[in-house]
């Protein structure tokens, strides 16, 4: 038990202390897109999935919620205004939760998929879905749902997770 609350505590303390300075998938998706930004390499072929992120949105300024799920089955949810963290929160993902999207976003070919995905109509959310794959991580931007069908599920299934977990609040 004793170690167990151990293993809790460092887990949450490096949830924790990766926080400070932390980006929103928004500002890195806008850093990847500016002028002389460092151009991708090429996606891992066969590497695993290392993590997945969501970011919603919303049309009118209020604040961005940032889901990460992480392959080791844990989840941080960051609520950002502007750019400050106002809130977060942790949870653990049920088992293989993470391996069925990981399984997903390469079925749909998450890493080919276009950068970004617009509307002509105004005023919609935004969803920002990212993958990492060892150090690269492919970010997609999806104004209004414009998006392909395979896409617009991959983020609901992401969305389905996210509702059914046990949130608890971290210092942020």
């Amino acid at each position: 038990m004793r170690y167990a609350l151990a293993v809790m505590i460092a887990a949450m303390t490096s949830w924790s202390a990766g926080l400070a300075g932390a980006q929103s998938l928004s500002e890195k998706y806008f850093d990847s897109m500016r002028p002389g930004a460092p151009a991708r390499r090429d996606w891992p072929a066969q590497c695993a999935v290392t993590s997945i992120a969501l970011e919603r949105q919303s049309a009118h300024a209020g604040p961005r919620i940032m889901v990460t799920l992480k392959a080791d089955g844990t989840a941080l949810c960051q609520e950002y205004r502007q750019s400050d963290i106002i809130a977060v929160r942790r949870a653990e993902l049920p088992a293989n939760a993470f391996a069925g999207l990981a399984r997903q976003a390469q079925q749909i070919g998450f890493f080919d998929l276009k950068d970004s995905y617009k509307s002509r109509l105004k005023d919609l959310s935004t969803v920002l879905t990212a993958v990492r794959v060892g150090d690269c991580e492919k970010i997609v931007s999806n104004y209004g749902g414009s998006g392909p069908a395979p896409l617009r599920e991959f983020e609901a299934q992401i969305e389905a997770l996210i509702k059914t977990l046990e949130w608890t609040p971290v210092q942020p």
